[in-house]
């Protein structure tokens, strides 16, 4: 694919098809970066958090707007779960407001479903904590 070579896109982004893969295969074939939503000529690399981001012809009265980001990213902290930082699953820059909103996320495995209305129960255990990045 000719994403995969632009570097858009990892080489593994395309598993199969769910609707035809063994069931036992099925959580494994969609990838994550399935859940990026900008379009793929507008994605980045996955951004750390201490990078600037230039827009360059966005707005008639500010030919060059860098956006200086933070250095410092949030860590879910869940009991018994390991703590990683969160990744940054989305920038959402608006140009007209000059504005930018980060999205950051954080996934882990589960070895079992969660039953209707447990994951209301574990959001509640969450706690948050900031890192700073260097």
């Amino acid at each position: 694919m000719i994403e995969v070579e632009w570097g858009q896109l990892p080489e593994d982004f395309s598993r199969g098809n769910v609707v035809s893969a063994p069931d036992e295969r099925v959580p494994d074939i969609p990838h994550p970066d399935r859940w990026r939503v900008a379009p793929i000529g507008l994605r980045l690399p996955w951004l750390v958090g201490t990078e600037t981001v230039s827009l360059v012809g966005m707005r008639a009265d500010l030919p060059r707007w860098d956006i200086c980001l933070p250095a410092e990213r949030p860590v879910f902290v869940l009991p018994d779960q390991p703590q990683e930082p969160a990744r940054m699953w989305q920038l959402f820059i608006d140009a007209d407001a000059r504005r930018a909103e980060i999205l950051w996320g954080r996934s882990w495995f589960m070895d079992r479903e969660l039953m209707p209305g447990e994951d209301r129960e574990w959001l509640k255990r969450i706690a948050l904590r900031g890192e700073r990045l260097t």
